[in-house]
C-alpha cells in the first residue's frame, strides 16, 4: 500500500517553476528537428511537452468547476496531500518520475503534431494555472474537495490530489524528455566550418 504523498503549496510552486525553467531550456536549446525525433516506438521532446499541457488541461478544467462550486475556507491550508490508497499509488507509480514503467496514455492525451514553441506555451500556461490556484488565499480546502477523474470517471480525486498528480506527471515527463538527447541516434547538429 503507498504512503500518503504529502507537499507545501510552496514546495509544489518550485517544482513547476522549475520545470518550467528546464522545458523551456529544452525547446530552446535544441534544433526543430532534434525536438521532433523520436526512436522507435518513443516519444519526442515536443510530444512529451504536449502529453503533458494535455493532461494539465484535462484536469484543470473539472478542477476549476470543483473549486467555484465549494466555500472558501476561513483558514489556508499549506499542505496537500493524496486522499487514500488509490490516490497515494496512482500517485506513487503511475506518474511519479521515480517510476520507470511504461503506460499507454488514454486516447485524449496522446500527443498530436505541435509546433514546439506552441506545445511549451501550452504547458506553461497550465502551470500558471496550477500556481495561480496554489497561491489563492481564499480558496475551499483543496484537501476535501472533490472532482471526477477525466480519465477514469468512476473516481473521484480530490484537487490536492489532482495538482500533485500534474506535478508528478510533469516531472516524469521531463526527466523522459532530457533522457531523449542521450538516446542512440538523437540527431546532432554538424559541426560549424
Amino acid at each position: 500500500m503507498a504512503s500518503k504523498i504529502i507537499r507545501t503549496r510552496e514546495e509544489l510552486v518550485t517544482d513547476l517553476l522549475d520545470q518550467d525553467q528546464r522545458y523551456r531550456a529544452l525547446i530552446e536549446n535544441c534544433s526543430s528537428d532534434q525536438l521532433l525525433w523520436h526512436a522507435p516506438g518513443s516519444w519526442s521532446i515536443t510530444d512529451c511537452v504536449q502529453h503533458v499541457s494535455q493532461a494539465n488541461s484535462q484536469y484543470l478544467d473539472p478542477i476549476r468547476h470543483a473549486i467555484t462550486a465549494s466555500k472558501p475556507s476561513a483558514d489556508l491550508v499549506t499542505t496537500l496531500s493524496t486522499a487514500g490508497w488509490v490516490s497515494s499509488y496512482f500517485v506513487a507509480n503511475v506518474v511519479s518520475a521515480e517510476k520507470k514503467k511504461r503506460f499507454t496514455a488514454p486516447k485524449k492525451i496522446r500527443p498530436t503534431p505541435a509546433a514546439p514553441d506552441e506545445a511549451l506555451q501550452r504547458l506553461l500556461n497550465t502551470h500558471a494555472e496550477i500556481r495561480t490556484l496554489l497561491a489563492s488565499a481564499n480558496l475551499s480546502d483543496l484537501n476535501k474537495i472533490r472532482f471526477k477523474n477525466p480519465f477514469v470517471s468512476v473516481i473521484r480525486f480530490t484537487v490536492a490530489t489532482g495538482i500533485l498528480v500534474m506535478a508528478a506527471h510533469g516531472r516524469r515527463h521531463l526527466l523522459q524528455s532530457e533522457a531523449i538527447r542521450e538516446a542512440a541516434g538523437f540527431p546532432i547538429p554538424a559541426a560549424a566550418s
